[in-house]
């Protein structure tokens, strides 16, 4: 597993921000981050699917492997 930096989180934060995902991230520890979908009342499958796009885009670019939990509520690196 490769450490997730909290400065990447930042960024992540503001481009899920900027696609209007509602969804945002959270550090949990050095490998692993949280990530906390809207409300039930405004999630929806487009949101889901752009914000999970959004953080495998994100880390693509670095050629780094985005493994996500099988509840969808954390991911770690590779």
């Amino acid at each position: 597993m490769a450490n997730i930096e909290f400065g990447d989180l930042i960024q992540l934060n503001h481009l899920l921000k900027v696609k209007n995902t509602r969804y945002h991230l959270a550090y949990k520890d050095g490998t692993t981050a949280c990530i906390e979908p809207p409300g039930a009342c405004c999630l929806t499958p487009a949101m889901t699917r752009d914000a999970f796009s959004c953080i495998r885009d994100f880390y693509g670019e670095r050629r780094m492997c985005v493994h996500f939990s099988q509840d969808g509520l954390t991911f770690t690196l590779e």
